[in-house]
């Protein structure tokens, strides 16, 4: 089943999210069809799903992978075989019906156990062919599993099968031999660490030492239970079956030394009573008084060494060679420590008290979420909330417990925790420890079965998520609506499964945003003085010849291939595949269909949620209506977070893109809107946008008066997919903006303040090779800076505090020279475009600038004061005749008595003898030559011939 999925639904945000393994699954066949056949169980292994009915049935499907050329294909599931494994009809009748109760696949052994109607069997992987010439059963077989957690891989695996009043303990190799028998009746569950199993019955939880055959019991599984014979807690006993095989201690590697500690020292200085806790948690859930003490259920083995019912498998012949197949250095006698006392729970009944109510039978689950503790899982009844109970290899309480909504059905444990986490980490993401389980919900909160998920390793954290299997929120339209399901399946499976996720590529890949923007407005360039757009033309054939000479060999941009950006969309794409690819080794199931249950991306989580705060789904959407708060705490909750995973850097970057541009697209919408907000926005948004490193170009692009200036050059501007669809689903797009507010009229200037803050930050990332595109990238920022720092000047004349900013813009020299140009023309701002060309040395603009600001010909609002002065120094200092002659008559004609030191500095670089002088002036300015010669004569004492030869 394709599960579909509602844009910014919580479901997406959740820690968990399922993802299809198999549809319509084959569990009858023509002739049964009006039976109705459950899954029972569910392996994987390598490609080879193996699936357990009620109908005793095994359905064995092989793996079509998906076309990797193809984003849209999906792997298949192809039926290989239906298996039928042997059962004896004689067992017992609640196991009778059972169909197939559990798959167990050995892969370091490639063999696989199959435990159907209370028989268990031997195949071989994959096929699940017999796994030797003789047929190999068990009989009155209740459980098989135990398999070491820790175990290393030594070519063997050693199981536990539990049979009507034993464990045995099982060699699997070439062939299967009995390596022990331990004196443990009626167990139905079972979870080791090394020499360490936690074992339940029917009633209650008890912990061995599988190496020494000896248990302490725990606690029942019903708080409400009392027919058991031994207290919570009772004293070790010894279990041991019969004489015979022996399994010398082995040190496992998950937890180094904890074989070799004493067990006595072990025992002794125990932090905590398990009857005490057990007691008060029965309490906790209103469990009546009783006279008696809390008991374990636990049954006194048979002692006298009777065996099970004929078996097929052979004893282990001989212990006398010192070896086994658990492997160690420690003592066999050493003694398990003494149990935890009972507290509180040895009250007589008082008279008058209500008498208790009858215990419901309840499901056993265990599960180790790290190499030294098991969870269990007690309560009062179905419907009653349930307790998890972290016990330690000890038997003691090792932390707080966890609470359920309803006593579990199924219980799965995900992650090692974070501060127990291994080195190594096949499926490469977080390693948050979750606990999932099975449950019915009350039909106050929607009823239906589904999993509950909670963190196991974190107190401060608490969560409770809750995923609904196949919830009717998801059928289309027409489609009829289902009950919640019956029978709900959850399990951890051997193998990885490979799961696509696509919504992970499509917003973490690069696409290209196409902005239709060129450099400059040709409004602003049209509107400028036609002297200006000529001295543009000339100073732009000057800088080309200028660059062509001094520029290094690889500077030039090369000119692009053909077809390079559908070869860098190809690449995205399988970068986007990439990304999009998990693993899981949970899968759920109901009816005829199986899902894994799979580690929902951060970046889809994180992603849902800014989602969310869009609303939409609203039809009047606007992006001033975006949820800023609800952004903001997205924001929170990764700030500091480090990056544990080679995706993990990239969604947070995406995340921190998005969330930036989210908040700033709303804070310009809500300013043209006439909506305010608050500071405490404003300032989100401002540290948004300092903190991620989103190309400046996109977010001068959402603000209609500054997306002119955006250059994207020839190869374009670059995003994430998440981010371009921000962008091109924003209601400031080219086509909806009215004109007032492409010229920025009602645009809040503290915005700009923050724009113009941005950009300069910005402007020293210059010369980092980190910044893609560069050349475009800063063209854009100098030129949009120095538009929001002219357009706040204008706004704040004639005391403008900003103008220092401008200068300091032009004389630090800008890559956007050309549109520079234009911007200052378009301003009035005269005198900084005279600075501006200043620091590009060209003289002869210097000056006609000056000298139209001196002719009242553009506003300088006061900046060039006794400019007259400034240009006779400017004269002296340049060295091109031309202009001396050409300036220095000009402002002769203006100003006599100042022009004529222009020719008679002797500091000038330009040197003119006088009469070459007074011929310039007799032409251009008749009346400073009067004023020439006096300055000669009074103020150089130069000779009189001078004079004469006039």
């Amino acid at each position: 089943m394709s599960r579909k999925r509602k844009r910014g639904s919580e479901t997406d945000a959740g820690r968990y999210v399922l993802q299809s393994l198999a549809d319509d699954l084959p569990l009858t066949v023509e002739s049964d069809s009006a039976s109705k056949i459950e899954i029972n169980c569910v392996e994987f292994w390598e490609g080879n799903l193996y699936v357990g009915t009620s109908a005793a049935e095994i359905l064995h499907f092989v793996l079509i992978p998906s076309e990797p050329s193809d984003a849209s294909s999906k792997p298949m599931h192809i039926l290989a075989s239906r298996i039928q494994p042997l059962f004896t009809p004689s067992a017992s009748s609640a196991q009778s019906q059972a169909g197939i109760q559990r798959i167990l696949l050995l892969p370091k052994v490639s063999k696989a156990c199959i435990l159907c109607n209370g028989t268990l069997t031997f195949y071989s992987l994959p096929e699940l062919s017999p796994a030797f010439p003789q047929p190999t059963k068990v009989a009155n077989c209740s459980w098989v599993g135990g398999v070491d957690l820790d175990a290393e891989d030594e070519g063997e695996v050693v199981i536990m099968i539990s049979v009507k009043n034993k464990i045995k303990l099982v060699r699997v190799k070439e062939d299967v031999r009995v390596v022990k028998n331990i004196g443990f009746a009626e167990s139905n569950l079972s979870v080791r660490r090394s020499n360490f199993a936690c074992v339940a019955t029917t009633h209650s939880y008890a912990l061995l030492d599988v190496n020494q055959s000896r248990k302490i019991p725990l606690f029942p599984i019903s708080s409400l239970d009392d027919s058991a014979g031994v207290a919570v807690g009772g004293e070790p006993e010894d279990i041991s079956s019969t004489s015979g095989s022996y399994m010398p201690r082995r040190v496992s590697s998950a937890h180094p030394g904890q074989g070799d500690t004493r067990a006595d020292d072990r025992g002794h200085g125990r932090s905590t009573s398990l009857g005490a806790f057990v007691g008060s948690l029965a309490r906790r859930q209103e469990s009546p008084s009783s006279g008696s003490r809390l008991q374990s259920g636990l049954e006194t083995p048979d002692r006298g060494g009777s065996s099970s019912p004929s078996l097929t498998i052979t004893p282990e012949r001989s212990t006398e060679r010192g070896t086994s197949p658990v492997k160690g250095t420690i003592s066999p006698d050493k003694p398990l420590p003494p149990p935890p006392s009972v507290e509180g729970n040895n009250d007589a009944n008082k008279s008058g008290v209500t008498r208790a109510p009858q215990a419901v039978a309840l499901s056993p689950h265990i599960v180790s979420p790290t190499p030294t503790e098991f969870l269990l899982t007690t309560g009062t009844g179905l419907s009653d909330p349930g307790v998890g109970i972290f016990v330690n290899l000890d038997g003691d309480v090792s932390r707080g417990t966890l609470e359920f909504e309803k006593y579990p059905e199924q219980l799965v444990v995900d992650g090692q925790g974070l501060w127990t986490a291994s080195e190594s980490n096949i499926r490469g993401d977080e390693e948050e420890g979750y606990i999932l389980a099975v449950m019915e919900r009350d039909m106050s909160m929607g009823g239906g079965r589904g999993i509950e998920i909670q963190r196991w390793d974190s107190e401060n954290e608490v969560i409770r998520e809750w995923v609904e299997i196949a919830p009717p929120s998801t059928r289309a339209e027409g489609e009829p609506t289902e009950s919640a399901p019956t029978k709900v399946g959850l399990q951890e499976i051997t193998g990885y499964g490979d799961i696509s996720i696509p919504e992970v590529g499509d917003k973490l890949r690069l696409v290209r945003l196409r902005l239709g923007s060129g450099e400059g407005s040709p409004a602003s360039v049209e509107s400028s003085d036609s002297r200006t757009k000529i001295s543009l033309e000339r100073v732009t054939k000057e800088m080309e010849l200028f660059e062509s000479r001094t520029s290094p060999e690889g500077e030039r941009e090369e000119p692009l291939d053909k077809g390079w950006e559908a070869a860098k969309n190809k690449q995205e794409e399988e970068i986007g595949r990439r990304f999009g690819r998990l693993q899981s080794r949970i899968v759920t199931w109901s009816g005829d269909r199986i899902w894994w249950v799979v580690r929902n991306p951060l970046v889809i989580r994180l992603d849902t949620k800014l989602e969310m705060a869009r609303l939409v789904e609203a039809r009047d959407y606007n992006d001033a209506h975006l949820d800023r708060s609800q952004v903001i705490a997205v924001l929170n909750s990764i700030r500091g977070q480090e990056p544990r995973t080679g995706t993990a850097p990239l969604s947070l970057s995406y995340i921190r893109q998005k969330a930036g541009l989210l908040l700033f697209t709303s804070l310009i919408a809500a300013s043209h809107a006439g909506i305010s907000i608050t500071e405490e926005d404003k300032r989100a948004t401002e540290n948004a946008l300092l903190e991620n490193s989103i190309d400046p170009r996109v977010v001068l692009a959402a603000i209609p008066m500054l997306r002119e200036e955006v250059l994207e050059g020839s190869k374009g501007i670059w995003v994430f997919g998440g981010v371009r669809d921000i962008y091109e689903r924003s209601s400031l797009s080219v086509r909806t903006v009215p004109s007032s507010t492409q010229l920025g009229e009602n645009l809040d200037p503290e915005i700009l303040g923050m724009v113009k803050r941005f950009l300069t930050a910005w402007r020293r990332k210059k010369g980092y090779g980190s910044v893609a595109e560069e050349k475009e990238a800063f063209r854009t920022v100098d030129a949009a800076l120095l538009r929001v720092l002219l357009v706040l000047d204008k706004r704040s004349r004639p005391a403008s505090p900003v103008r220092d900013e401008i200068y300091d813009l032009v004389d630090r020299g800008v890559d956007c020279f050309d549109r520079a140009v234009a911007l200052l023309e378009s301003f009035g701002s005269l005198y900084a475009l005279s600075r501006l060309y200043h620091g590009r040395k060209l003289p002869r603009d210097v000056l006609s600038t000056w000298k139209r600001i001196l002719e009242n010909e553009g506003s300088d609002g006061g900046e060039f004061v006794d400019g007259e002065t400034e240009v006779r120094k400017y004269l002296v200092r340049i060295k091109d005749i031309a202009l001396v002659q050409d300036y220095g008559a000009w402002l002769a004609k203006r100003n006599p008595k100042l022009g004529v030191q222009v020719f008679a500095d002797d500091k000038s670089r330009v040197k003119l003898e006088p009469a070459q002088v007074v011929k310039i002036l007799k032409k251009k300015a008749p009346d400073a030559v009067k004023e020439y010669l006096e300055y000669l004569v009074f103020g150089k004492n130069a000779s009189s011939p001078l004079i004469k030869s006039d």
